[in-house]
């Protein structure tokens, strides 16, 4: 193990969340390398030391500001006032669009009960005919003048 890796894997060695393959790779290499050994050691006292600190609570508009700060920045594309239009929901109407499309279509669909061939026209060449449940109706290829 090179010394990159074993730097990259101090966190999760202190944290005890290490596969034990490894865990026990990171210790060999620990056990020859005295500069690992020194670095891991300074990250366990760095670690103590901010643990024994007290959480400093943020000041009450902290929220209000940065949303001031961000959009003054970006001149305004984050944290616009609300208006109409950021308040429609673009993909729900997208899916209720898509939705009356198909209820649409499975109507056209469904208004057309069969379809057989109709060998009978223009000597023998086969044709579709589309019959409907009110009635008979030529599909386009029989609207030909014979």
């Amino acid at each position: 193990m090179d010394h990159q890796r074993a730097k990259e894997l101090f966190s999760q060695y202190l944290d005890g969340e290490l596969p034990p393959e490894q865990q026990s790779e990171l210790e060999a290499h620990l056990d020859q390398c005295e500069t690992c050994q020194a670095e891991l050691n300074a990250l366990e006292k760095t670690l103590s030391s901010l643990a024994g600190l007290a959480p400093v609570p943020p000041p009450k508009d902290f929220d209000r500001k940065v949303q001031q700060r961000i959009r003054r920045r970006s001149r305004g594309r984050f944290f616009k006032p609300d208006n109409l239009l950021n308040r429609i929901p673009f993909e729900w109407i997208s899916f209720v669009i898509i939705m009356l499309m198909l209820v649409m279509y499975f109507m056209l669909i469904q208004s057309q009960v069969k379809v057989k061939p109709d060998p009978q026209r223009d000597g023998g060449v086969e044709r579709t005919k589309v019959i409907e449940k009110r009635g008979k109706v030529d599909s386009p290829l029989d609207s030909r003048p014979q």
